[in-house]
């Protein structure tokens, strides 16, 4: 049996999709990229309504990114992440601070931290968030 070179066996290690217990996911090391699909994400129950947590914390601290069913959604804010909503399908009302502004399809809203904010509506969002979200950055008044 022939011995396998160390270069070639760190390659293809680096080249391996990464199956974890939430979603499939493939990951090549040696292009530094994430390619994930929508329908092969589960989806949670969140603050905001029901997700699909799409890029999260694990895979990067730089950013997260959801897709995002609003659904009873709690008011609240963070203190270190800001968002960006990117309304997908559907229209409704997002609360930010006082303020009660009208969103729909095509409509991107940036939230800074410390606004506290929910949408009110029929409405589905990709929302980046910057740094990574992570939970113990939600708060509620």
């Amino acid at each position: 049996m022939k011995k396998i070179d160390s270069c070639l066996l760190t390659h293809l290690t680096a080249c391996m999709v990464r199956l974890t217990s939430t979603f499939k996911v493939e990951k090549v090391m040696t292009k530094n990229y994430i390619i994930r699909k929508l329908s092969e994400v589960e989806e949670d129950r969140s603050t905001c309504g029901f997700r699909k947590r799409l890029i999260t914390r694990e895979d990067t601290e730089v950013g997260s990114v959801s897709y995002l069913n609003i659904s009873d959604a709690q008011k609240h804010y963070h203190k270190q992440t800001s968002e960006f909503y990117y309304v997908v399908r559907g229209s409704g009302i997002m609360e930010l601070n006082d303020d009660k502004v009208e969103i729909s399809e095509g409509v991107t809203v940036f939230i800074p931290p410390g606004v506290r904010h929910r949408v009110i509506g029929d409405v589905a969002t990709l929302v980046i968030c910057i740094p990574a979200f992570e939970k113990e950055d939600q708060f509620y008044d």
